[in-house]
Formats: C-alpha cells, sequence, structure tokens
C-alpha cells in the first residue's frame, strides 16, 4: 500500500526491504478512482493546507452542480504550543470560513488511516452552516486555526469524522459535493 504521492515501492514505508515482484495493492490514486465515475478528480493535495483549503473553496463555489475529489497530503505550520486536530481539519474548517451562508456544498476531508493529527478523528465533513455552529457555542474560528486547534472547533458544531484507525494509509481524500 502506497502512502506516498509517487507510489514508488522505494519511499513506501517498507520500500527499502522490498522484493522485486513487489505489486502496489493500493494507493491513493486506486482510493480516488474507487469513488467511481460519476466523481471529478480535480486535482491532489500538497503543502499549506490552509491554501489548499481556501484554493478548493473558491473552486467549489464556482463549480457546477457534481461531486469533486482531491487526493494527496497537506501539511500544516504548526505554532509553538499546537492544539488538538490535523491537517485535514485544518483544511476543512478553512474551506468552513469560506463557506460560510453557502448552501447546497458539502464538503469531507479525511486521512485514509482514520487519525487526522494530534487527534483520534479521522477529518470533518462541514458546510455553509459549519462556522455559525461554532460561533453558537462561543469559540473563535479564526483564533482555532491560528492555534492549529480545528479539532476543537469542528467538535463544537458536530462536524467531526470519527472512523477509528482503518489499518491502510493511502494518504487523505477530500470530496465536495455541488447541489
Amino acid at each position: 500500500m502506497s502512502d506516498v504521492p509517487s507510489d514508488d515501492p522505494a519511499f513506501v514505508g517498507s520500500g527499502p526491504f522490498q522484493s522485486q515482484t513487489t505489486q502496489l495493492v493500493a494507493s491513493n490514486a486506486m482510493a480516488l478512482a474507487a469513488l467511481g465515475e460519476d466523481v471529478q478528480l480535480v486535482g491532489t493535495l500538497s503543502g499549506d493546507a490552509r491554501r489548499q483549503g481556501e484554493r478548493i473553496a473558491e473552486f467549489v463555489k464556482q463549480a457546477a452542480p457534481g461531486t469533486y475529489a482531491w487526493g494527496g497530503e497537506n501539511t500544516v505550520i504548526l505554532p509553538e504550543h499546537p492544539g488538538r486536530g490535523g491537517r485535514c481539519q485544518h483544511l476543512a474548517l478553512t474551506v468552513a470560513v469560506a463557506l460560510q451562508g453557502v448552501s447546497g456544498v458539502q464538503l469531507l476531508a479525511a486521512c485514509t488511516d482514520g487519525v487526522d493529527g494530534a487527534s483520534e478523528d479521522a477529518g470533518a465533513l462541514v458546510d455553509g452552516g459549519t462556522v455559525a455552529r461554532i460561533e453558537a457555542e462561543g469559540l473563535n474560528v479564526e483564533q482555532a486555526l491560528a492555534e492549529a486547534n480545528s479539532g476543537v472547533a469542528l467538535a463544537a458544531a458536530g462536524d467531526l469524522l470519527h472512523t477509528g484507525p482503518t489499518g491502510t494509509n493511502v494518504m487523505d481524500i477530500v470530496i465536495a459535493t455541488v447541489a
């Protein structure tokens, strides 16, 4: 199973000890393909999760109705004392900020191994009401993003996804539905 963008067996976790007959049985590309032909693959995830979230939010706000997906793995620039959450939760909360008040769009950002950063959650499912639900609980979304504490904010909204460890890791998947 590949957990690296290139799917090169030499860089997969056990790659240095692989035999000459190594066969790839699972990868991010395979997971995305399994979503079906009705899902449009838009691009890859890499780099800063907040920047990617802003880019994805702009895309979905202008997209035609349908289902869209991205795959890969982002990073989060952590403050000195980071809070609870991970790269998928950080991306999802960033998207939620951009989608405030927008109806008909839902976005799922999840780690395929079921564990997103310093949390027991796989990621989050957000929509145009996420920020309002967080603020109704007395939390500040921008502060949560600055403190890498997106998990606490998303928990307050009821938007976290908890699968438990899946036993696999083929990076992350983001799926958006636009009505």
